[in-house]
């Protein structure tokens, strides 16, 4: 501390008018913008699991994989048998 030069002023007197009110033009409508927007995105990923998503809790009956397999499969129905 000894090397220490600096030393600050500070402002001993108690500042007036922290009474005032400081109005944000616009900041009401942005942070209504930004729950709409969070709503939006929530409600998005609710439909999203409704619809895609499988809920293991109520279908305990359903067994194996959660997913698509791929089986080969046959365009025609008809067989051609060569003799």
């Amino acid at each position: 501390m000894k090397y220490c030069t600096f030393q600050p002023q500070v402002n001993d007197k108690i500042l007036e008018g922290k009474e005032d009110v400081v109005i944000v033009r616009g900041l009401g409508r942005h942070l209504e913008l930004r729950e709409m927007q969070k709503k939006k995105v929530d409600e998005k990923k609710e439909r999203e699991e409704k619809v895609f998503g499988i809920n293991k809790k109520q279908n305990k009956d359903i067994e194996g994989p959660f997913y698509t397999i791929p089986q080969p499969f046959n365009l025609s129905a008809v067989i051609y048998v060569i003799e």
